[in-house]
């Protein structure tokens, strides 16, 4: 009876070491699990994740709008640096923070440039710390663009320098070179969340091949948008037309 009762009780110990109802944010879990994270989390490069609660308290993830839109998702505490299955909470979709498009140059010059950011699961926040960094062609040292403080991305997040003619949700001072160079998004601890080099950069942003450098007015973009292979020139083409800020085309 006493053996009984051990292996009962050892039963009901370990069923609940796998419980996620213990989960935090932080808290390992595996995406094919149902559920694989507490209410309120999910489960992001095999970490839980906040979600936040939409406006009725639910958890709206089907993208649709009103008290049924998905909550932005929570990065902070999570390390996204190389993270390749990176899954949306019901397991259908690669979630991740990507650079999407860039423009070194435009009809209003030199300085005329844009970086996109883009959140392949939609709403979602730049955790505080976290750095859009940009390299020469051959550089080994950063030139901070800039520090996020927890700003909400809305799917699209231009990042435009003070001269960029259109509109951007933040400036920076610094300009890219138009023939080459690499620009990064770091995390709060410094390791490579995406990255991609162009034209003739050969530094440690340049992802197997760099993409092409783009004409002035042009820009490099992902299509579809979010499309990672590893590979920048393979993921990134010449747009003739910029999108800032909206689907690539």
């Amino acid at each position: 009876m006493t053996s009984i009762r051990l292996l009962v009780g050892l039963s009901l110990a370990l069923a609940g070491c796998y419980s996620p109802r213990f989960g935090s944010p932080g808290f390992y879990c595996h995406a094919e699990d149902n559920p694989a994270c507490p209410p309120g989390q999910g489960c992001l490069a095999g970490r839980c994740v906040n979600l936040g609660q939409t406006p009725d308290g639910g958890h709206g993830l089907d993208g649709s709008t009103g008290n049924d839109a998905a909550p932005p998702l929570d990065f902070s505490g999570v390390d996204l640096a190389g993270a390749d299955l990176k899954t949306s909470p019901d397991g259908s979709t690669v979630c991740a923070l990507r650079i999407n498009e860039l423009q070194t140059a435009g009809s209003g010059g030199a300085s005329d440039e844009f970086i996109e950011l883009f959140s392949t699961c939609g709403a979602a926040t730049l955790p505080n710390g976290y750095e859009l960094v940009y390299r020469s062609a051959s550089g080994t040292s950063d030139v901070v663009l800039v520090t996020f403080t927890g700003q909400s991305i809305s799917s699209f997040f231009v990042c435009g320098q003070t001269s960029f003619s259109g509109t951007a949700d933040v400036r920076y001072s610094a300009s890219m070179a138009a023939t080459g160079g690499g620009v990064a998004l770091l995390d709060a601890a410094g390791a490579v969340v995406d990255s991609v080099g162009y034209g003739s950069a050969t530094n440690a942003f340049v992802r197997t091949t760099a993409a092409p450098a783009p004409a002035s007015a042009q820009s490099i973009k992902r299509l579809p948008d979010g499309h990672d292979s590893g590979n920048n020139a393979t993921d990134f083409t010449i747009a003739a037309t910029p999108t800032p800020g909206a689907a690539n085309q």
